[in-house]
């Protein structure tokens, strides 16, 4: 499996996706939740003017532990409207805006939500759930 976790984080108003990458760096849900919430508090941003985020978790070939973060603007108040999206890339809790974005597999898990996001109602329906994994993984 390529994505192995998926989870939801209502204090923020994000999905969490866990990548095969970083299984073994992100042990616990404790660690993935402190790694979260040390990362956001240290965001160059205020994170509560995104209307929501997709993060992936993910581990380098050096162990570092990475996030792509993506923040969702422009989308609470037109639901069925076209997002704004920001990105950044978080290595062991420092945000960087670096010259990758994602990789492949971070790109079909971003437009498989987004069409996700496009069949709900609000933000409040879309927010309830995750991708299927297996019926993502099966795409990869």
């Amino acid at each position: 499996m390529v994505f192995t976790k998926a989870r939801i984080n209502s204090k923020f108003n994000g999905k969490i996706y866990t990548h095969g990458s970083g299984e073994m760096i992100y042990p616990t849900e404790e660690y993935i939740s402190n790694y979260l919430l040390n990362s956001i508090k240290n965001a160059p941003f205020k994170v509560k003017g995104l209307d929501y985020f997709i993060s992936i978790l993910w581990g380098d070939s050096r162990n570092n532990e990475m996030m792509d973060f993506f923040g969702y603007t422009d989308v609470k108040k037109a639901w069925k409207g076209n997002p704004d999206i920001f990105s950044w890339v978080i290595k062991n809790g420092v945000w960087r805006k670096d010259n990758n974005i994602t990789c492949g597999d971070g790109m079909i898990l971003l437009g498989k939500e987004e069409e996700f996001r496009r069949k709900t109602k609000n933000i409040e329906e879309y927010m309830k759930s995750t991708l299927d994994l297996n019926n993502l993984n099966k795409l990869l």
